[in-house]
């Protein structure tokens, strides 16, 4: 799929089917209302622009762009400048994307949280929300002491 230069591309579905390529030449804006999901393999901003809310009126919904691909699939070279391998995001153009303003976005936690435990003590000041994926990080060097929850 090409989105032409002059193009103004209203993304107003859902949930997209999943697109062997995306390239943006014109401007693709996503509608606020309701979430939506983008499904590619490979998607290039070139000399176009993706816009996902403003400053001024920022994406209030959930905005998800998926990048779908295999280890064995083949990479690309989008020019003598640009050399990617797959499931590829690239931009030369603009990418801009606002979302509504949350409190808090770091905090420690209260508690020692142990393997099994299903729930995390945390500081009042972070707006967290049911269904929020959280990055949990050791106080170690240790990079595979890390974990990912959902908030339920």
């Amino acid at each position: 799929v090409e989105i032409k230069s002059g193009w103004n591309m209203i993304f107003d579905i859902e949930d997209s089917p999943l697109l062997a390529s995306l390239i943006i030449n014109g401007k693709l804006t996503f509608k606020d209302d309701g979430d939506k999901r983008l499904n590619a393999k490979i998607m290039y901003v070139r000399a176009g622009e993706l816009e996902i809310g403003t400053k001024e009126t920022p994406f209030t919904n959930k905005a998800e762009i998926v990048l779908t691909g295999d280890r064995n699939d083949k990479t690309l070279a989008f020019d003598n400048n640009i050399f990617g391998s797959n499931k590829v995001l690239a931009n030369v153009g603009k990418i801009s994307m606002f979302g509504t303003s949350r409190g808090g976005y770091m905090t420690r936690l209260k508690k020692t949280v142990y393997v099994g435990d299903t729930k995390l003590h945390l500081e009042p000041w972070l707006d967290i929300k049911e269904g929020d994926a959280l990055g949990l990080v050791s106080q170690t060097y240790s990079q595979d002491k890390t974990s990912d929850v959902t908030v339920k």
